[in-house]
Protein backbone atom coordinates (compact mmCIF):
# COMPACT_ATOMS: atom_id res chain seq x y z
CA UNK A 1 0.00 0.00 0.00
CA UNK A 2 1.12 3.03 -1.40
CA UNK A 3 1.69 6.05 1.53
CA UNK A 4 0.11 9.29 1.23
CA UNK A 5 2.31 12.15 0.14
CA UNK A 6 1.52 14.24 2.73
CA UNK A 7 2.96 11.53 5.45
CA UNK A 8 6.14 10.89 4.04
CA UNK A 9 9.31 13.43 5.26
CA UNK A 10 7.23 15.78 7.37
CA UNK A 11 8.98 15.95 10.76
CA UNK A 12 5.73 17.41 12.68
CA UNK A 13 4.29 15.99 14.97
CA UNK A 14 0.48 16.28 13.97
CA UNK A 15 1.30 15.05 10.41
CA UNK A 16 2.57 11.51 12.05
CA UNK A 17 -0.12 11.09 14.13
CA UNK A 18 -2.95 11.64 11.73
CA UNK A 19 -0.78 8.97 9.17
CA UNK A 20 -0.97 6.54 12.00
CA UNK A 21 -4.71 7.09 12.74
CA UNK A 22 -5.41 6.33 9.15
CA UNK A 23 -3.39 2.37 9.48
CA UNK A 24 -0.95 3.58 7.48
CA UNK A 25 2.67 2.16 8.27
CA UNK A 26 5.12 5.74 9.57
CA UNK A 27 8.55 5.30 9.63
CA UNK A 28 10.48 7.93 11.92
CA UNK A 29 12.17 10.35 10.29
CA UNK A 30 15.44 9.77 9.56
CA UNK A 31 18.10 12.09 11.72
CA UNK A 32 20.51 13.62 8.97
CA UNK A 33 23.91 12.50 9.54
CA UNK A 34 26.32 14.31 11.40
CA UNK A 35 29.02 15.35 9.21
CA UNK A 36 32.60 16.03 11.68
CA UNK A 37 35.27 18.11 10.78
CA UNK A 38 38.79 17.00 10.08
CA UNK A 39 41.05 17.81 13.41
CA UNK A 40 42.88 20.79 12.72
CA UNK A 41 46.67 18.86 11.83
CA UNK A 42 49.08 19.52 14.66
CA UNK A 43 51.37 22.59 14.22
CA UNK A 44 54.97 21.48 13.26
CA UNK A 45 57.36 22.89 15.32
CA UNK A 46 59.48 25.31 12.94
CA UNK A 47 62.54 24.88 14.96
CA UNK A 48 62.15 20.82 15.59
CA UNK A 49 64.46 18.90 13.66
CA UNK A 50 62.66 16.74 11.03
CA UNK A 51 62.55 12.87 11.59
CA UNK A 52 65.38 10.31 9.82
CA UNK A 53 64.61 6.94 9.87
CA UNK A 54 66.37 4.36 11.62
CA UNK A 55 70.38 3.91 11.61
CA UNK A 56 70.93 0.99 9.40
CA UNK A 57 72.98 -1.25 11.87
CA UNK A 58 74.80 -4.50 11.35
CA UNK A 59 76.37 -7.02 13.44
CA UNK A 60 79.00 -9.74 12.22
CA UNK A 61 81.50 -12.37 13.06
CA UNK A 62 83.68 -14.83 12.48
CA UNK A 63 85.11 -18.28 14.78
CA UNK A 64 88.31 -19.49 13.54
CA UNK A 65 89.31 -22.70 15.67
CA UNK A 66 92.21 -24.75 14.51
CA UNK A 67 95.06 -27.32 15.39
CA UNK A 68 98.50 -27.76 14.01
CA UNK A 69 101.74 -29.97 13.98
CA UNK A 70 105.44 -28.61 13.04
CA UNK A 71 108.53 -31.09 12.97
CA UNK A 72 112.08 -29.48 12.44
CA UNK A 73 114.62 -32.44 12.41
CA UNK A 74 118.06 -29.69 12.64
CA UNK A 75 116.46 -27.76 15.69
CA UNK A 76 117.27 -27.66 18.93
CA UNK A 77 115.36 -30.63 20.84
CA UNK A 78 113.12 -27.60 22.89
CA UNK A 79 111.93 -26.57 19.23
CA UNK A 80 111.93 -29.64 17.35
CA UNK A 81 108.60 -30.52 17.98
CA UNK A 82 105.92 -27.77 17.69
CA UNK A 83 102.01 -28.96 18.36
CA UNK A 84 98.73 -27.83 19.79
CA UNK A 85 95.49 -26.00 19.48
CA UNK A 86 95.12 -22.26 18.41
CA UNK A 87 92.61 -20.32 17.18
CA UNK A 88 91.37 -16.57 16.74
CA UNK A 89 87.46 -14.94 16.54
CA UNK A 90 86.64 -11.52 15.06
CA UNK A 91 83.49 -8.95 15.80
CA UNK A 92 82.71 -6.64 13.04
CA UNK A 93 79.87 -4.10 13.37
CA UNK A 94 78.85 -1.74 10.51
CA UNK A 95 76.24 1.53 11.13
CA UNK A 96 75.19 3.76 8.39
CA UNK A 97 73.54 6.94 10.76
CA UNK A 98 72.98 9.13 7.52
CA UNK A 99 73.02 8.87 3.61
CA UNK A 100 76.77 8.36 2.66
CA UNK A 101 78.34 8.21 5.95
CA UNK A 102 79.05 5.10 7.81
CA UNK A 103 81.17 3.75 10.25
CA UNK A 104 83.04 -0.04 10.78
CA UNK A 105 84.26 -1.31 13.87
CA UNK A 106 86.54 -4.72 13.36
CA UNK A 107 87.68 -6.64 16.47
CA UNK A 108 90.03 -9.88 16.64
CA UNK A 109 90.13 -11.63 19.60
CA UNK A 110 93.31 -13.68 20.18
CA UNK A 111 95.26 -15.74 22.75
CA UNK A 112 98.46 -14.90 21.73
CA UNK A 113 98.71 -11.13 21.70
CA UNK A 114 100.50 -9.87 24.21
CA UNK A 115 103.91 -11.09 25.93
CA UNK A 116 103.87 -10.48 29.28
CA UNK A 117 107.45 -10.35 31.57
CA UNK A 118 106.82 -12.82 33.68
CA UNK A 119 110.07 -13.02 35.31
CA UNK A 120 113.43 -11.53 35.46
CA UNK A 121 117.02 -13.04 36.65
CA UNK A 122 120.81 -11.51 36.08
CA UNK A 123 123.27 -13.92 34.92
CA UNK A 124 127.18 -13.50 35.29
CA UNK A 125 128.85 -14.95 32.17
CA UNK A 126 132.53 -14.51 33.75
CA UNK A 127 132.01 -15.60 36.94
CA UNK A 128 133.84 -12.43 38.47
CA UNK A 129 130.41 -11.52 40.63
CA UNK A 130 129.42 -8.47 38.14
CA UNK A 131 125.82 -9.41 36.39
CA UNK A 132 126.10 -8.52 32.48
CA UNK A 133 122.75 -9.15 31.69
CA UNK A 134 119.28 -10.20 32.36
CA UNK A 135 117.27 -12.54 31.63
CA UNK A 136 113.22 -12.14 30.96
CA UNK A 137 110.98 -14.89 30.61
CA UNK A 138 107.73 -14.19 28.77
CA UNK A 139 104.46 -15.72 28.62
CA UNK A 140 101.56 -14.71 26.27
CA UNK A 141 98.06 -13.51 27.40
CA UNK A 142 95.00 -13.09 25.91
CA UNK A 143 94.48 -9.42 24.65
CA UNK A 144 91.88 -8.09 21.84
CA UNK A 145 93.24 -6.41 18.81
CA UNK A 146 91.79 -3.28 16.84
CA UNK A 147 91.65 -4.13 13.19
CA UNK A 148 89.39 -0.92 12.30
CA UNK A 149 87.82 1.75 13.41
CA UNK A 150 87.01 4.36 10.39
CA UNK A 151 84.74 6.72 9.80
CA UNK A 152 83.57 6.45 5.57
CA UNK A 153 81.91 9.77 3.82
CA UNK A 154 81.38 8.40 0.56
CA UNK A 155 78.78 10.05 -1.87
CA UNK A 156 79.60 8.80 -5.13
CA UNK A 157 81.87 5.69 -6.25
CA UNK A 158 84.20 8.14 -7.76
CA UNK A 159 84.57 9.76 -4.35
CA UNK A 160 85.24 8.44 -1.33
CA UNK A 161 87.42 9.53 2.41
CA UNK A 162 87.70 7.33 5.27
CA UNK A 163 89.75 8.54 8.39
CA UNK A 164 90.39 6.21 11.87
CA UNK A 165 92.22 2.85 12.20
CA UNK A 166 92.62 0.65 9.27
CA UNK A 167 94.96 -1.50 7.03
CA UNK A 168 97.05 0.17 4.95
CA UNK A 169 96.34 -1.29 1.40
CA UNK A 170 99.68 -1.86 -0.18
CA UNK A 171 99.49 -5.21 -1.26
CA UNK A 172 96.83 -7.52 -2.36
CA UNK A 173 96.88 -9.61 0.80
CA UNK A 174 96.48 -6.33 3.18
CA UNK A 175 93.55 -5.29 1.48
CA UNK A 176 91.73 -8.59 2.11
CA UNK A 177 90.09 -9.18 5.01
CA UNK A 178 90.68 -12.04 7.60
CA UNK A 179 87.40 -14.10 6.44
CA UNK A 180 88.37 -13.95 2.84
CA UNK A 181 91.85 -15.26 2.69
CA UNK A 182 92.59 -18.07 0.44
CA UNK A 183 94.70 -19.71 3.62
CA UNK A 184 94.07 -19.40 6.77
CA UNK A 185 96.80 -16.89 7.54
CA UNK A 186 98.57 -14.17 4.92
CA UNK A 187 100.95 -15.15 2.38
CA UNK A 188 104.42 -14.47 5.04
CA UNK A 189 106.36 -12.70 2.28
CA UNK A 190 103.35 -9.75 2.98
CA UNK A 191 103.79 -10.12 7.13
CA UNK A 192 107.50 -9.39 6.95
CA UNK A 193 106.77 -6.03 5.05
CA UNK A 194 103.73 -4.63 6.51
CA UNK A 195 101.02 -6.11 9.37
CA UNK A 196 98.57 -5.10 11.18
CA UNK A 197 96.35 -1.64 11.09
CA UNK A 198 97.78 1.87 11.43
CA UNK A 199 96.45 5.27 12.30
CA UNK A 200 95.44 7.80 9.42
CA UNK A 201 93.21 9.04 6.64
CA UNK A 202 92.69 7.95 3.16
CA UNK A 203 91.16 9.27 0.05
CA UNK A 204 89.78 6.49 -2.90
CA UNK A 205 87.93 6.53 -5.95
CA UNK A 206 86.08 3.99 -7.94
CA UNK A 207 85.87 4.33 -11.66
CA UNK A 208 83.52 2.35 -13.92
CA UNK A 209 82.68 -0.45 -11.58
CA UNK A 210 86.04 -0.84 -10.23
CA UNK A 211 87.99 -1.77 -13.40
CA UNK A 212 90.26 1.34 -11.82
CA UNK A 213 90.62 1.66 -7.96
CA UNK A 214 92.98 4.09 -6.67
CA UNK A 215 94.07 5.28 -3.50
CA UNK A 216 96.12 7.93 -1.58
CA UNK A 217 96.56 7.66 2.36
CA UNK A 218 98.75 9.41 5.23
CA UNK A 219 99.53 7.00 8.52
CA UNK A 220 101.47 6.82 10.98
CA UNK A 221 103.22 3.90 10.29
CA UNK A 222 103.38 1.50 13.20
CA UNK A 223 102.03 -1.68 11.04
CA UNK A 224 105.64 -1.23 9.08
CA UNK A 225 108.07 -2.07 12.10
CA UNK A 226 110.87 -0.21 12.48
CA UNK A 227 113.69 -1.98 11.46
CA UNK A 228 116.46 -0.17 13.68
CA UNK A 229 117.01 -1.30 17.20
CA UNK A 230 116.80 1.26 20.14
CA UNK A 231 115.62 4.08 18.43
CA UNK A 232 111.86 5.80 17.57
CA UNK A 233 111.12 7.20 14.05
CA UNK A 234 108.61 10.51 14.13
CA UNK A 235 107.14 11.02 10.43
CA UNK A 236 104.08 10.34 8.76
CA UNK A 237 103.87 7.55 6.05
CA UNK A 238 102.54 8.63 2.58
CA UNK A 239 100.75 5.37 0.50
CA UNK A 240 99.60 5.40 -3.09
CA UNK A 241 97.91 2.56 -4.81
CA UNK A 242 96.43 1.83 -7.98
CA UNK A 243 95.00 -1.45 -9.40
CA UNK A 244 93.49 -1.77 -12.96
CA UNK A 245 91.43 -4.84 -13.63
CA UNK A 246 89.85 -4.05 -17.75
CA UNK A 247 87.54 -6.81 -17.66
CA UNK A 248 85.89 -6.28 -14.64
CA UNK A 249 86.75 -6.41 -11.02
CA UNK A 250 87.88 -8.92 -8.38
CA UNK A 251 86.27 -9.56 -4.65
CA UNK A 252 88.24 -8.85 -2.20
CA UNK A 253 89.15 -12.40 -1.46
CA UNK A 254 91.71 -15.09 -2.72
CA UNK A 255 89.55 -17.06 -4.65
CA UNK A 256 86.29 -17.08 -7.64
CA UNK A 257 83.83 -18.35 -5.49
CA UNK A 258 81.44 -16.69 -8.14
CA UNK A 259 82.93 -18.53 -10.84
CA UNK A 260 82.94 -15.66 -12.68
CA UNK A 261 84.09 -14.88 -16.57
CA UNK A 262 87.63 -14.28 -17.75
CA UNK A 263 89.37 -11.40 -16.00
CA UNK A 264 92.98 -10.14 -15.29
CA UNK A 265 94.09 -7.04 -12.98
CA UNK A 266 97.38 -5.52 -12.58
CA UNK A 267 98.21 -3.34 -9.76
CA UNK A 268 101.18 -1.44 -7.56
CA UNK A 269 101.55 0.29 -4.18
CA UNK A 270 103.85 2.65 -2.82
CA UNK A 271 105.03 3.62 0.71
CA UNK A 272 107.36 6.41 1.78
CA UNK A 273 108.52 7.65 5.28
CA UNK A 274 110.03 10.57 5.77
CA UNK A 275 111.10 10.47 9.37
CA UNK A 276 113.63 11.42 12.46
CA UNK A 277 115.56 9.33 14.57
CA UNK A 278 115.30 9.65 18.34
CA UNK A 279 117.67 7.44 20.97
CA UNK A 280 114.96 5.50 23.01
CA UNK A 281 117.19 6.08 25.75
CA UNK A 282 118.21 9.65 25.58
CA UNK A 283 116.09 11.05 23.29
CA UNK A 284 118.07 13.14 21.64
CA UNK A 285 120.67 12.21 18.94
CA UNK A 286 118.34 13.54 15.77
CA UNK A 287 118.94 11.51 12.59
CA UNK A 288 117.50 11.41 9.22
CA UNK A 289 115.24 8.60 7.85
CA UNK A 290 113.91 7.18 5.16
CA UNK A 291 112.05 3.92 4.02
CA UNK A 292 110.89 3.36 0.54
CA UNK A 293 108.29 0.27 0.04
CA UNK A 294 107.09 -1.01 -3.02
CA UNK A 295 104.77 -3.74 -4.10
CA UNK A 296 103.53 -4.90 -7.88
CA UNK A 297 100.91 -7.51 -8.19
CA UNK A 298 99.11 -9.53 -11.11
CA UNK A 299 95.54 -11.20 -10.98
CA UNK A 300 93.82 -13.90 -13.17
CA UNK A 301 90.32 -15.45 -12.79
CA UNK A 302 87.96 -17.16 -14.95
CA UNK A 303 84.95 -19.87 -13.55
CA UNK A 304 86.72 -21.02 -10.32
CA UNK A 305 90.33 -20.59 -11.17
CA UNK A 306 92.15 -17.82 -9.52
CA UNK A 307 95.72 -16.69 -9.50
CA UNK A 308 97.72 -14.15 -7.87
CA UNK A 309 101.02 -13.34 -7.82
CA UNK A 310 102.93 -10.30 -6.06
CA UNK A 311 106.39 -8.71 -5.21
CA UNK A 312 107.21 -6.80 -2.74
CA UNK A 313 110.79 -4.48 -1.66
CA UNK A 314 111.83 -2.60 1.05
CA UNK A 315 115.03 -0.27 1.18
CA UNK A 316 115.91 1.92 4.43
CA UNK A 317 118.33 4.63 4.17
CA UNK A 318 119.79 6.46 7.44
CA UNK A 319 122.67 8.54 8.97
CA UNK A 320 122.65 6.33 12.05
CA UNK A 321 123.85 3.11 11.03
CA UNK A 322 125.69 4.22 8.13
CA UNK A 323 124.60 1.06 6.20
CA UNK A 324 120.91 0.52 4.07
CA UNK A 325 118.49 -1.93 4.85
CA UNK A 326 117.35 -3.66 1.85
CA UNK A 327 114.89 -6.62 1.66
CA UNK A 328 112.46 -8.32 -0.76
CA UNK A 329 110.63 -11.02 -0.82
CA UNK A 330 107.17 -13.28 -3.49
CA UNK A 331 104.84 -15.53 -3.55
CA UNK A 332 102.12 -16.71 -5.67
CA UNK A 333 99.06 -19.08 -5.40
CA UNK A 334 96.40 -20.58 -7.13
CA UNK A 335 92.93 -22.31 -6.53
CA UNK A 336 90.00 -23.75 -8.34
CA UNK A 337 87.09 -23.53 -7.04
CA UNK A 338 84.12 -26.70 -8.39
CA UNK A 339 81.08 -27.46 -6.37
CA UNK A 340 80.50 -31.55 -6.28
CA UNK A 341 76.84 -30.88 -5.55
CA UNK A 342 74.67 -27.94 -5.30
CA UNK A 343 75.64 -27.43 -1.79
CA UNK A 344 79.09 -28.84 -1.48
CA UNK A 345 82.19 -27.89 -2.84
CA UNK A 346 86.08 -27.86 -3.02
CA UNK A 347 89.08 -26.02 -3.19
CA UNK A 348 92.40 -27.52 -3.72
CA UNK A 349 95.21 -24.32 -2.65
CA UNK A 350 98.60 -24.14 -3.38
CA UNK A 351 101.01 -20.97 -2.48
CA UNK A 352 104.88 -20.74 -2.98
CA UNK A 353 106.85 -17.77 -1.89
CA UNK A 354 110.41 -16.35 -0.41
CA UNK A 355 111.59 -13.47 1.67
CA UNK A 356 115.36 -11.87 1.32
CA UNK A 357 116.01 -10.28 4.45
CA UNK A 358 118.83 -7.57 5.85
CA UNK A 359 120.78 -8.01 1.69
CA UNK A 360 123.33 -5.60 2.89
CA UNK A 361 124.71 -6.72 5.99
CA UNK A 362 123.08 -10.11 7.02
CA UNK A 363 121.41 -11.96 4.09
CA UNK A 364 118.82 -14.39 5.41
CA UNK A 365 116.92 -15.99 2.17
CA UNK A 366 113.42 -18.73 3.74
CA UNK A 367 111.33 -19.98 1.29
CA UNK A 368 107.91 -21.07 2.07
CA UNK A 369 105.16 -23.70 0.25
CA UNK A 370 101.38 -24.45 1.79
CA UNK A 371 99.34 -26.78 -0.08
CA UNK A 372 96.45 -28.30 0.79
CA UNK A 373 92.34 -27.95 0.30
CA UNK A 374 89.35 -25.94 1.18
CA UNK A 375 86.07 -27.60 1.77
CA UNK A 376 82.68 -25.78 1.67
CA UNK A 377 79.90 -27.69 3.47
CA UNK A 378 77.55 -24.68 2.03
CA UNK A 379 78.08 -23.55 -0.89
CA UNK A 380 74.97 -22.59 -1.77
CA UNK A 381 74.92 -19.57 0.67
CA UNK A 382 75.40 -15.98 -0.94
CA UNK A 383 79.01 -16.48 0.72
CA UNK A 384 80.22 -20.12 0.43
CA UNK A 385 83.44 -19.01 2.85
CA UNK A 386 80.91 -18.86 5.29
CA UNK A 387 81.56 -22.35 6.51
CA UNK A 388 84.76 -23.53 5.75
CA UNK A 389 87.15 -26.47 6.48
CA UNK A 390 90.77 -25.93 5.15
CA UNK A 391 93.55 -29.44 5.68
CA UNK A 392 97.05 -28.05 4.43
CA UNK A 393 100.74 -28.83 4.66
CA UNK A 394 103.20 -26.19 6.02
CA UNK A 395 106.02 -25.74 4.61
CA UNK A 396 109.51 -24.48 5.38
CA UNK A 397 113.44 -23.87 3.75
CA UNK A 398 115.41 -21.57 5.62
CA UNK A 399 118.20 -21.42 2.90
CA UNK A 400 120.77 -19.58 5.32
CA UNK A 401 120.79 -22.23 8.25
CA UNK A 402 120.01 -25.23 6.02
CA UNK A 403 117.34 -26.30 7.99
CA UNK A 404 114.20 -27.39 6.94
CA UNK A 405 110.77 -27.41 8.78
CA UNK A 406 107.43 -29.33 7.58
CA UNK A 407 103.88 -29.58 9.21
CA UNK A 408 99.86 -29.63 9.15
CA UNK A 409 97.26 -27.94 10.00
CA UNK A 410 93.77 -27.87 10.43
CA UNK A 411 91.25 -24.65 10.54
CA UNK A 412 87.83 -24.66 10.99
CA UNK A 413 86.02 -21.32 9.76
CA UNK A 414 82.12 -20.11 10.45
CA UNK A 415 81.54 -16.47 9.65
CA UNK A 416 78.08 -14.93 10.69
Amino acid sequence: MSVPRACVGSGVVVTLALCSAAGFAVEAPTKPPTVTAPAPAAKQDAESPPERPPAKVRVGGYLKPGAGIRYRADALPKDRLDYGFSGGAGLSVVAEPFPYWSGQLKLQFSSEVFSAVTGVQLFDLGGDGRPDGLVYTTKAVPGVTLREAAVKFEPTPLFGLRAGVMRIPFSLQQQSANTGLMFPTRARPNEIFLSGADFGAQLRTRIKDGRVIASLGAYNGDSLGLQIENQTARGVVLSGRVDANPLGDFALQGGDHARGPFRFGVGAGLLFRPATLFDERTGTEEKSFQDLRISGSIRVAARGFYFAAEYLRRQQLDDYSGRAHVADGAYAQAAFFFPLSRSFAVEPILRAGFVHEDQTFDPRLTGYTDAGINVFPVADAERPSDVKVTVQYLGERRFTEQEDAHGGALTLQLRF
